[in-house]
């Protein structure tokens, strides 16, 4: 009879350790956000903006972005997939990366570099200058460029000397003659 007793015990301890409890003992891994790769795009001479694709995180974490320009943190906790970096030096290389990070001590980079141009002045500057007419007021209506990389002026003129000759409207009932010249791609008289 004690060995009934006995085996009985030491089949109940055995299926009691036996139970599914133990799962919570054995803890899930976190895994890192999936790799991406940055661009930098639209560079100026004092700016890039940086895209990158949605990281998507395999345990289905939240992912936010850090950015780092040379080595140091320039942004933190971005949703966004894009960031502008502003205010950098002219003609000058930069290299920098980009943190995905799960909140959970998971993470992925992607490292990125670029060189800003040399400014340029968006300033309309004038190529050449030409004076036509005579020596009264003569006025271009209108100027269009042509398919030979020329012009065409069309314009009114009420003189009767310098570039213009033998006014037809002498009393100036219609406000002078109507003049269509032809130019060249420097402004000559063709």
């Amino acid at each position: 009879m004690d060995k009934s007793i006995f085996r009985i015990t030491l089949i109940a301890m055995l299926i009691s350790g036996c139970s599914d409890d133990d799962k919570d003992i054995v803890q899930s891994l976190n895994q890192n956000p999936e790799n991406f790769t940055v661009q930098a795009i639209e560079i100026t001479n004092n700016s890039s903006l940086l895209t990158w694709d949605a990281v998507t995180d395999p345990d289905g974490d939240t992912v936010t972005y850090t950015v780092f320009l040379e080595e140091n943190q320039v942004a933190s906790q971005l949703t966004a997939i894009q960031f502008l970096l502003e205010d950098l030096s002219e003609h000058t290389t930069y290299s920098g990366k980009v943190v995905a990070s799960d909140g959970n001590a998971g993470s992925s980079e992607s490292n990125f570099s670029f060189s800003t141009t040399t400014s340029s002045t968006n300033e309309i500057g004038i190529a050449w200058e030409r004076s036509f007419g005579g020596s009264r007021i003569d006025i271009a209506n209108s100027i269009q460029l042509t398919s030979d990389g020329g012009y065409i002026v069309v314009g009114t003129s009420p003189s009767d000397d310098g570039d213009v000759g033998g006014n037809n409207d002498a009393d100036g009932y219609i406000g002078g003659d109507i003049w269509v010249v032809k130019l060249n791609s420097s402004g000559d008289l063709m």
